[in-house]
């Protein structure tokens, strides 16, 4: 129990902190990425009226024809970069203030026009960018390290215009990658820090918990001593005035009902002790239900109800006695709420690797889907007036449970029509 409490505490801490670290890295990349894609805009469309021109401190550089050749014009101007008009054959031109070309794509894909204030770009380069940008079918988005804006001409060609944004991009990605990788680090620190502090941190939970379960095992063997001496009065009495006495009678059955009540809250406080071991044997399971719905057919056919019996050979790994009183409490409890003239429906199989015992029954009254997460609470009744004529103390099923889980299995209650129910229980089978 405290394993699975320490085990359900770090994941829950961990879930929420890991949800919060999701959302916090998502908001702060998407916000830096809007940030991107804003400034790229904002630099295309400032492009669209620029003119690319070179500071006139830079006319003595365009002089040297090794530095730049091919080019049948240049205009100079007072900006930070310069114009280049003429033949397309051979471009090399000097950084402005953005890295940014503008082409003009033809209908038929061809690039017609360039200019351009980047280093290291053939044409046929700048022309594949370009091209992609138009086949993209987007007015604007990223083709490789450019954000491009594409407007259509009257003439049915394309003009587009590009930035190279690979520094925010390479920044982006950077932060991205930064911001997991400390997530994932802080994740694991916190998983180390909760697996020591977590023993502390439950363990109010754990002492509250022992104390209930000690408190319910004392009083369960303080109460069978004065249980013990009113049947024992209750028999001499019955000795003295003789047979019969509706008063006597009803004390006996009072104290046998108390009795039972009291070990089975003792036995359920056992089972749920984490260290209580149990007998590990080859288990006919087939055996344990023929042999107790047998012992329960009588007791139904009494009361009109058909009890259909359909199981396979199906072998687990568990203790007899405590699976035999599991297939006995679900048939007692089956028979117990099972309307006159109705049926009782016994079915077990197996997959490759689970024994699968459902136990359906028809039911005197309408069981809410919300009641059905409780059924094995204790002392819990489908009617809030917990009328005690049906029989037992509303712990059975939570005995059921606590065997189950004892056996790593898994317990449902299921509604199959509103009036009809079906306990289904799987064990693992031997291997």
């Amino acid at each position: 129990m405290v394993k699975r409490l320490k085990k359900r505490f770090m994941l829950i801490s961990l879930l929420s902190v890991f949800a919060a670290l999701i959302v916090l890295v998502a908001s702060m990349n998407i916000i830096n990425y809007r940030k991107l894609v804003s400034d790229s805009d904002r630099i295309l469309v400032a492009d669209t009226t620029a003119d690319y021109s070179l500071p006139e401190e830079y006319d003595d550089i365009l002089e040297d024809s090794s530095i730049i050749t091919g080019i049948s014009s240049i205009t100079v101007s007072d900006g930070s970069s310069f114009n280049v008009s003429g033949g397309n054959d051979q471009l090399f031109v000097f950084m402005g203030s953005n890295k940014i070309f503008s082409a003009h794509i033809d209908p038929d894909m061809n690039m017609t026009t360039l200019r351009s204030t980047l280093f290291g770009y053939s044409e046929s380069q700048y022309e594949e960018y370009a091209v992609k940008a138009v086949k993209s079918g987007k007015e604007r988005g990223f083709v490789d390290d450019f954000r491009f804006k594409v407007k259509p001409d009257p003439d049915g060609g394309y003009e587009v215009v590009c930035c190279n944004v690979s520094e925010s991009l390479n920044n982006f990605r950077n932060f991205l990658e930064i911001s997991i990788g400390v997530s994932v680090a802080g994740i694991l620190v916190l998983a180390v820090i909760l697996f020591f502090v977590s023993d502390k941190a439950i363990r109010p939970i754990v002492e509250s918990y022992e104390k209930q379960k000690r408190f319910i095992t004392d009083a369960g063997h303080e109460l069978k001593t004065p249980l013990t001496i009113i049947r024992a009065d209750a028999d001499a009495l019955e000795m003295d005035i003789g047979d019969g006495n509706e008063w006597v009678s009803d004390i006996r059955k009072q104290t046998i009902r108390m009795n039972e009540l009291t070990n089975n809250l003792i036995l359920l406080s056992k089972m749920e002790e984490t260290h209580l071991t149990r007998a590990v044997e080859t288990v006919q399971l087939h055996d344990v239900v023929e042999e107790q719905s047998r012992s329960f057919k009588a007791v139904a056919e009494s009361c009109g109800v058909d009890m259909n019996v359909d199981v396979t050979d199906t072998i687990v790994k568990g203790d007899t006695k405590m699976l035999t009183q599991l297939v006995s409490i679900l048939m007692d409890n089956a028979v117990k709420y099972c309307p006159d003239h109705k049926s009782i429906d016994i079915k077990l199989i197996h997959d490759q690797k689970n024994a699968i015992l459902e136990i359906t029954n028809d039911t005197k009254e309408d069981i809410k889907e919300e009641s059905l997460k409780h059924l094995f609470d204790r002392f819990f009744r489908t009617d809030s007036s917990h009328n005690s004529e049906t029989g037992g103390h509303g712990i059975g099923l939570s005995i059921a449970r606590a065997i189950v889980d004892s056996h790593k299995g898994k317990i449902t209650a299921e509604k199959r029509t509103d009036y009809s129910i079906t306990f289904k229980v799987l064990l693992p089978l031997e291997q």
